[in-house]
Formats: C-alpha cells, structure tokens, sequence
C-alpha cells in the first residue's frame, strides 16, 4: 500500500520541469578510522581510506530533483578550477542541463570538506568566497534567468549566503516569476530573507525560523508567535517550518495549520535534507495553483531519508529516472527543451550518425497543413527539431491580435506529435540564429519560396547544410482558417470594431514599408535626417495615423534599419537581401502576416497623407473582386505631364487603370485625361503572393513600372483620386531640403 502510494507520488511529478538556481558547491567527503591521538596535539588522527565527490547547496536540490523523476536545470555560479570541473561533469552526467553554471576566475568553487570515521563526523572544513558576485556575473545570471524561466514549471532558489543573493538577481527572479505566472521556492539564509518577500512558498528551518522572527521556539505558544510573524514579516503564499525530530509545519494562503510528524532515523549527517524537502515541494507545486496542490503533506513526509546510505553508495538521479531529453520518447514536456540543452543532445545524435532536420515557424492554430508538412520533414532525417516563435516574436510578425494561442500550449500540442522530437522556444523574428547554433544537416521551410529567397539559406550552407522548401497544403492556413472563424462568428450588437466587414469577414489591413539602405539615388535613404528624426520614422507615424489600418511595419534586408525602427518604438521584419523590387520584398512579409489586406507603403513619403490611406483601403474593402487597388492626384502642370520621372494613369469610367505610362498620354490632341499615379498599393494578400510570382511582361519592361505586369496579365487595378495634389516624396537630395523646408515650417 506504502509502495503504490510512493509510486503515485512519484508518477505526478515525473517530467516537471524545475528551474534552480543559488549558491552550487561541492560535498568533499573522506572518509577513514581513528586509532590513535597525534603526538603533536591532542587531536585525533584520521587514517584515510578513500574520498568521494557530491554536489552540495543549490546542485543537491537539482539532484534531488531528478531521483524525484523531475527535469532539471540550474543556474550558478563555479570557479575555474578542478572542482568545478568536475561538479559540472557530475552534473551532466545526471542529465541536468549545465548550460546557466557561469564560471568566475575570480572566485574558487566552493567546497565543503567533512571528515567521517566510523560513520561519524569529525570536522568540517570549507573553502569559499562569501563576497557578492561581480556586475558581471550578475548581468549574466540576470540574462539567464530571463531565457529560462518561459520553459520551467517551477523555480527554487537554494540560497546558501555564498553570493548569489544579488538585489538584481532576486528582483529578475521574483518579477520574471510573476511575469511567466512560474511559483518560485527559496529556503533563504536569515539576514537575506526579507529580500524574498513576496515569493510563493518560504521553507526554513527552526533555527532559521528564530532568528528571522525574533522569537523563541520553545513551545507551541512560541511556534505559533513565530510563525505568525515570520508569515507577516515575509508574506509568502505558503510558509513552511522544519523542526527536525518535531517534524514540519506548514501554513498557507488561506491560514490552514498543518503539522507533519517526523519518522526518525540515525544519521550521521543532515546536510541536504532541507534541499530535500524544497525539492519535493516544488515539484509537487510545479504547474499547480496551491489549491490544485493535493495532499502535499504526504509528498513531505517521503523527504525522511537516510544520507549516509545515499552517499556511501553513491546513488545518483540517473539511478531513478534518467531525465536526459531522448528523440522521441518520455513525456509531451520532455521534448520541450531550451536550446543549450538542445546543442548537447544533438551533438550527440551527430556522433551516432543521425540526420537532424529542421523547420520553424508560429504554429498558432495548428491544422492539418501543419500536421502534412512536419510528417513530411520527419521522413527527411531522423531527428526533427522545431523552433517555436515566442508570443513577443509572433507579435512583431503577425502583428497585435496574436498569437491565438499562448507559447507554451502552442508548444506543448507540437511535442504531443508524434513526428516531432524536440521544440525549442525562439524570441528573434527570424531563425538565422538558431540555425547556427544547432546547424541542422537539413532546414525545411514550407511555401512557394525560391531558395534563395530565403534569409537563413545563406548561413545553413556556410556550414554544409541543405534548404528544402517543402509546398504547403492547398487551402489550409491559419489566416484562412482565422478568417473563417470571424465570418461565422456574429457580431455584438452595437459593436463598432475598428476592421471595416465585408460580408461577415472581418479583413485586417496591415501597411508594409519595404525599406534598404542600397538606394541608386539617395543612398541611405530610409535614415536619412529630417528635423531630428530618421525619414523612415516619419513615414511610419503617418501611416500609423490612417484609422483603418491595424498594424505598420518595415520589412528590410538590413539590419541597421530594422534596429532603427526598433529604436523608435516600431515593428520590422528581415527579408532576403535578393529580392528584384519592394513588391517582392513585400510578398515575402505578408506570407507571414495574418491579414487581408496588405498595403505597399513606400518608404520615401515622409508627408504620406492618412486619410489618402483609408480611401484606399475603404476601395479595397468595398469591393471583393478587386485584386488590388492604387492612388492617383490631378496632374499639376504641364511640366508633370512631359516628365518620365511622373508616372501617368488613365482609367476606364469605372475608376479602373487601362494604362500606366512615363510618357504623355494619351496623345494630347484635346484636354489629357491622365492622372498622375502615386506608387501607393493596397492588394489582396492572396493576390499578392500570385503577383510576386508571376513573371515579368514585355510593357513592363518596357515601361520599367511594375503595376503593368498586372494588367497584362487581366487583373484588374481600382484607382483612388484623392482630392488635392499630393505632397512631394524624396527621391534626390533637392527633393530631402524640400521636405525639411516643409515640416520645418509647421
């Protein structure tokens, strides 16, 4: 009965994941005999016999945690020194990711050194540094934190007042905590205590107890004086008492009073048995508000156990529950892993021969398109790894209204595939960076892309890499399939929503400034200065002024301008640095972007006019059958009608383009009906991606204006007048001091 009920506690919490982090260190043991005093002291001398190794202070918890069955990693700090050498060895050996251990040449590895003989411990002796960790130290336990709290369940901080307890490092903690809703765990050193205040559950012993409280512990009426102040002074949710042979007592959120007897055995030893009882609470926690918790005090009451045994034979997590991530089996969660840990698992597949194939994407919605396409990948390789876009990252692609579906559900219905082996979390916009540092032998990418098109093709091949571009399955999208779900959903009445509906669908419209730094003319162009602010900025804040638009972003192969955006507060995409025109450049951006409309804003229009936008998109909108649709203003003299530099339009009595031409036309034997034409476009998304991969047409080429390559083909383009003449874009540097004169004067 004992056994089923241990068996039950310890299936609920195999595969959680529980992040650690404090003070790591060494448990030196040597052990021996006495049989004599020293001759030149009164002392015993202890014969030596043998010495054996075992991660102490915060690395305990960690190994606890996998002998409980749970998935471990841990972040601290180690000296560049032998010891730590061989802690992280010992470690990894276990199957806990190491990768967060920071090693500082500037400190030793602590090390605590006890001397047993005949089971008993004779002294103790410890080298350490107790002094804070340096700035930067700090920054890099800061950084790790924030990379490896999205994928834990649960957090513990084992503080053994060696350093670690940084004011920054516990506040990145404690926030990135609340931010991620992850429980943390600290059995705290009293003078550091008070700086946890808040956590979810605060475990300390009675010695602990006394001194944080100021209050003596010597009967019931004192337990309950402390511990009623400790849970005023530190307002944990849960507060917990180890009292050593009185047992545990254990208080929470709601005031319940638990008490949990202790079952006594002789040790020689009690170090780790407070890492013990942390380990199985988090554990039990992880992944559960503390009402779901169940019957903790019984998961507790297994934490009596006998240290000696435990070191004297050497057991280790592995002996328990080998919790490496392995492709393809384990738990859902197992397969979730952090990309450090991912590098050493691959590496070693590597050594076995195996191929590594992988894709990445947002994955929001998860259809059978999804599902054909990652089947497909698999059958390329032996390993398939997917990166995962964070919800920040899918944000920045997708635009505000997604994802649908949180990081970490949209992760974990991914690792419940069969076909998958791993899922890696990723927050950049695209994967260049994961690529190079898993260096996958294959990366699929599902669509029509061209190879080349692709941004990362270039750094997959540095290394010997394939790209295979896999078709995606006709008629199945997440954008289609969201689209379907706004047509049936009815709208609240009075509901004014600011997407403009046709026929029940409600179309996002997003703007796309396609911008590079490689212009013929005015090189630089989208950074150039105009009374403080780069012209890019300036043509970002107009368009997002235009009410019917939901998002505006840059797409750019250059990373300086896609920081420049960043820098003022604006989305920016990365594209391929190959594309012939924006249009292209435009059609990459958009095959990732949740919209129905996408609007070609050029990134030269610093005066661009909003309401110009929303008459574009009103056309678009009102009409289903218009593929795409464009801008026009009168023609402001004669000189604009004779300059090839102004591109004309004529129309057909319904407001559609019949020609574009750089010359005059039509032929002017009576008034001209031509209209200047402004190189401003809203298309159909779907249209979009047809026209991008059309080829180009003779009068195209002829003309050198794209929008030709469409009616050539029988698409249809829907002009916009607008009312007045239409402020002047930048295309030399006459055009810049024109511009500046312009906004200088408002």
């Amino acid at each position: 009965m004992a056994g089923d009920r241990f068996s039950r506690i310890l299936s609920s919490m195999a595969g959680r994941h529980a992040l650690v982090i404090g003070d790591v260190m060494m448990d030196e043991y040597v052990w021996g005999r006495v049989g004599r005093i020293s001759p030149e002291a009164p002392v015993i001398v202890v014969d030596v016999e043998r010495e054996s190794y075992t991660p102490g202070g915060a690395a305990n918890v960690v190994s606890n945690v996998q002998a409980l069955g749970g998935i471990s990693s841990m972040i601290g700090v180690i000296g560049d020194d032998e010891v730590g050498r061989r802690l992280a060895e010992q470690l990894r050996e276990a199957g806990v990711d190491t990768s967060g251990l920071i090693v500082d040449s500037a400190r030793p590895t602590t090390r605590k050194t006890r001397i047993i003989a005949h089971s008993q411990q004779v002294v103790r002796v410890d080298r350490e540094n107790r002094g804070r960790l340096s700035r930067s130290a700090v920054r890099k336990v800061v950084s790790l934190v924030e990379e490896a709290l999205p994928v834990a369940d649960v957090v513990v901080f084992s503080d053994y007042d060696k350093g670690m307890t940084s004011r920054r490092v516990i506040e990145a903690v404690l926030e990135g905590a609340r931010r991620h809703r992850k429980r943390v765990v600290v059995n705290p050193k009293p003078r550091n205590a008070r700086q946890f205040k808040g956590a979810s559950v605060i475990s300390v012993n009675q010695a602990e107890a006394e001194e944080i409280a100021r209050v003596s512990i010597g009967d019931e009426r004192g337990l309950e004086r402390a511990t009623g102040r400790l849970y005023n002074i530190l307002k944990p949710e849960a507060l917990l008492v180890t009292r050593g042979p009185h047992g545990m007592r254990l208080i929470d959120g709601s005031g319940a009073v638990e008490d949990i007897p202790a079952h006594l055995v002789e040790v020689y030893d009690v170090a780790g048995a407070g890492d013990t009882v942390v380990s199985v609470l988090a554990l039990s926690l992880a992944g559960r508000s503390w009402d779901q918790r169940g019957r903790h005090p019984r998961q507790l009451r297994g934490c009596c156990c006998r240290e000696e045994s435990r070191r004297r034979h050497g057991y280790t997590g592995r002996d328990f529950f080998f919790a490496k991530p392995r492709p393809g089996h384990g738990s859902v969660k197992t397969k979730i892993v952090r990309r450090s840990v991912l590098r050493a698992a691959l590496d070693e597949l590597r050594q076995k021969g195996r191929r590594i194939v992988f894709t990445n994407g947002c994955f929001d919605l998860l259809h059978v398109g999804h599902l054909r396409y990652l089947e497909e990948a698999k059958h390329l390789g032996d390993c398939l790894v997917v990166g995962l876009n964070t919800d920040d990252s899918v944000r920045q692609i997708k635009g505000e209204g997604r994802p649908f579906v949180p990081e970490l559900e949209r992760a974990e219905l991914l690792a419940g595939l069969e076909c998958v082996d791993y899922v890696t979390l990723f927050s950049e916009t695209t994967p260049i960076k994961l690529i190079s540092e898993l260096r996958p032998d294959i990366h699929v990418k599902g669509g029509d892309y061209a190879v080349d098109e692709l941004p990362e093709a270039e750094v997959v091949r540095s290394y010997g890499g394939q790209v295979v571009v896999v078709p995606e399955v006709e008629g199945k999208s997440t954008t289609r399939l969201a689209e379907t779900l706004r047509a049936r959903a009815k709208p609240s009445p009075g509901d004014e929503a600011s997407h403009v509906s046709v026929e029940g669908l409600s179309a996002r419209a997003i703007a796309v400034i396609p911008a590079r730094l490689a212009a013929t003319r005015l090189p630089n162009k989208p950074l150039l200065d105009i009374l403080g602010k780069p012209m890019i900025q300036w043509v970002c804040e107009r368009a997002s002024e235009a009410r019917l638009l939901d998002d505006v972003l840059v797409a750019t192969p250059d990373d300086e301008i896609r920081r420049c955006v960043e820098s003022f507060g604006g989305k920016a995409v990365m594209t391929s640095a190959k594309h012939r025109s924006g249009t292209d450049r435009l059609a990459e951006a958009a095959r990732s972007l949740d919209a129905g409309i996408i609007l070609n804003v050029q990134g030269d229009e610093p005066l661009l006019d909003p309401a110009a936008v929303d008459l574009l998109v009103e056309a678009i909108l009102a009409d289903p059958e218009i593929p795409m649709a464009s801008l026009m203003c009168p023609l402001a003299d004669e000189g604009e009608e004779a300059d090839p530099a102004v591109v004309k339009v004529v129309t057909d009595r319904n407001g559609f383009a019949l020609y574009f031409s750089r010359a005059r036309i039509p032929f002017p034997r009576h008034a001209a009906p031509a209209r200047k034409h402004i190189g401003i476009y809203a298309y159909r998304r779907e249209f979009l991606l047809a026209f991008a991969g059309l080829e180009p047409t003779p009068l195209e080429q002829a003309e050198s204006l794209e929008q030709l390559r469409a009616l050539e083909n029988g698409y249809r383009i829907k002009m916009v007048l607008t009312p007045g003449p239409w402020p002047p874009s930048v295309d030399t540097a006459e055009d810049l001091e024109k511009v500046r004169r312009i906004l200088g004067s408002k």
